[in-house]
């Protein structure tokens, strides 16, 4: 199913075109908007009101970007206003197992020490400023090519370059801060 004819569908209103596009993008909306508000419960709401968005205003899509580009905008923007009006103040740490596809065919002492090395990446990666968070789990989270990436965010390939350099560094010396702390 291509997204013009989701997109005409919806226009149509049709039920069928609404199950794709939450088919399509709802579990990558909803990771993107974890990333923002860091509680699993708000970013479901952000995506469900994001989808309600669409819905509603689908008439005013200019088809000038992608679909995905346009529900990315507005779930994060959604997602960033749930937080706001609850004054959450920090992405708290992400549980474990959380956001599992597959499963994992590990010995118990790999599974512990990826989940460990892993939450440790995640905890760290939260403390990035929300800038660099987007950009990272564009990139190489959700594997969007740094065009597309400056697409959903409005801004220029070489910013999204930028962000991508200093997210890394930045990323690289919390984890050498941290990994220093356990070891000291």
């Amino acid at each position: 199913m291509d997204e013009r004819s989701i997109v005409k569908g919806i226009k149509n209103s049709e039920d069928w075109a609404v199950e794709a596009v939450v088919d399509l993008y709802g579990n990558r909306l909803v990771k993107s908007a974890f990333m923002v508000c860091g509680d699993r419960q708000l970013a479901e709401e952000a995506v469900q009101d994001a989808f309600l968005t669409l819905c509603r205003k689908i008439a005013s899509f200019r088809e000038d970007s992608s679909l995905y580009t346009w529900l990315y905008r507005i779930a994060i923007n959604t997602a960033k206003n749930k937080t706001r009006n609850r004054w959450f103040k920090k992405v708290l740490p992400r549980e474990k197992a959380q956001f599992e596809e597959t499963p994992d065919y590990r010995t118990p002492e790999q599974s512990i020490v990826k989940s460990e090395v892993s939450d440790e990446v995640r905890r760290s990666l939260s403390m990035l400023p929300l800038i660099y968070r987007q950009a990272i789990d564009l990139h190489y989270i959700q594997d969007l090519k740094v065009r597309e990436v400056a697409d959903v965010l409005g801004v220029s390939e070489g910013t999204i370059k930028s962000r991508l350099a200093r997210g890394r560094q930045r990323l690289a010396e919390i984890l050498d801060e941290r990994w220093e702390g356990c070891h000291e």
